[in-house]
């Protein structure tokens, strides 16, 4: 009777330890990340848009409900958060991309028409793995997705 009492004990302690253990995970984690329109992360992209485009009328958004759906797809579909490790910015190409045109129908455009006719929200050229230009619009930043 003893020895059971025992390994009751013994096991009421490790459930307790596992549990107190989980717990103090789970609270480090919320302590580390933030609510970021239903889903926690480390850190909240920007802009964080408060009113989202309805994702089931993706086919008829706008182009402005486009840039902020597309943005924060994360928050229109439950799915997976990727972790990684530390994050380092990419260096910068010692040659930026300058002076781009192109034609079309005899008629002269530069980039700077391109990204304004196609309403680009974002665009990142990279050589040999360094960043030749970038080009964030529509109220994109750095930390937008």
């Amino acid at each position: 009777m003893k020895m059971k009492l025992n390994d009751s004990l013994t096991r009421a302690f490790a459930l307790t330890c596992l549990v107190s253990s989980v717990l103090a995970t789970v609270s480090a984690h919320a302590a580390t990340t933030q609510n970021c329109g239903g889903i926690q992360l480390a850190t909240c992209p920007k802009p964080l848009d408060a009113a989202l485009p309805e994702p089931e009328k993706m086919l008829t958004w706008n182009q402005s409900e486009r840039v902020i759906g597309f943005r924060n797809d994360y928050r229109n579909y439950a799915g997976d958060v990727f972790h990684h490790g530390a994050a380092k910015p990419l260096a910068r190409a010692p040659q930026q991309l300058k002076r781009v045109s192109y034609e079309v129908h005899g008629k002269h455009y530069t980039l700077d028409d391109y990204l304004k006719h196609q309403n680009v929200a974002g665009l990142l050229v990279l050589k040999n793995g360094k960043v030749a230009y970038k080009y964030l619009g529509n109220g994109n930043t750095d930390s937008t997705l």
